[in-house]
């Protein structure tokens, strides 16, 4: 299976970064093949596909969103593209813009003109180029998955907790995520979910990925103390 990217277009989202590498050996693997079959699914920051592409072999529904606007038509041809037989046409379904850090998230439909998608710069021609839509039309989910999501300190790694956690993950429900190392806001990510935990609205694990999950070119890190986690959050208030 090839994904499509492109190093020159532009966003963090065109290339298969390691994060998302890792997330793969984990689900075909590790344990989290077993928690997503037959679950409905919603994948953040989903980049070029590749962790919702493959979690679509298990699940029932897969949604893929992301925040980079220029993505969309790449992860809807890796969509496409990976709609082998009945089974995956069914299970993925089309991609969306998904952005949070606001007061609430941002939510998009792309539009097709002449079939093609069209794309444009959403904070200056939304209305123009995208549906915009109510946040909470997403729906919620049984299973989130994320990888190589976070890079920003304060408020835009934190609303992961306390926004789209509460607001897309049904109750029980099991959020996975794969944290790179050195990577700015995962401190404020796990503060946010430990004070989740601690008002016991969440239950989490962090554990550092397995050897064998990490990209040859990352594995001198670990010797060094530092290891990409692997965080398993289950939603537990009503």
């Amino acid at each position: 299976m090839g994904l499509q990217g492109t190093f020159t277009s532009g966003g963090l989202g065109f290339e298969v970064w390691p994060g998302a590498q890792v997330f793969a050996t984990w689900l075909l693997e590790g344990e989290l093949g077993i928690h997503v079959r037959n679950k409905d699914v919603l994948e953040l920051g989903a980049g070029c596909g590749l962790a919702g592409v493959l979690t679509a072999i298990f699940a029932k529904s897969v949604v893929m969103t992301d925040g980079e606007v220029a993505l969309t038509p790449t992860l809807e041809q890796n969509r496409s593209e990976a709609k082998m037989g009945a089974h995956m046409a069914s299970v993925l379904q089309p991609a969306l813009v998904l952005r949070w850090g606001g007061e609430t998230p941002d939510l998009y439909t792309p539009v097709e003109a002449d079939g093609v998608l069209v794309t444009g710069d959403l904070d200056r021609d939304r209305k123009l180029h995208f549906g915009s839509r109510e946040a909470d039309e997403l729906g919620t989910y049984e299973v989130i998955i994320a990888a190589d999501i976070i890079y920003h300190t304060g408020h835009i790694a934190t609303a992961i907790v306390t926004d789209i956690i509460p607001r897309y993950l049904k109750l029980d429900g099991r959020f996975f995520l794969v944290i790179p190392p050195e990577r700015d806001g995962s401190d404020d990510f796990l503060q946010a979910a430990r004070e989740a935990e601690a008002q016991e609205r969440i239950s989490m694990t962090v554990e550092r990925a397995p050897r064998h999950y990490i990209p040859q070119q990352f594995r001198d890190k670990l010797d060094a103390g530092v290891g990409f986690r692997l965080v398993t959050i289950q939603r537990r208030d009503k």
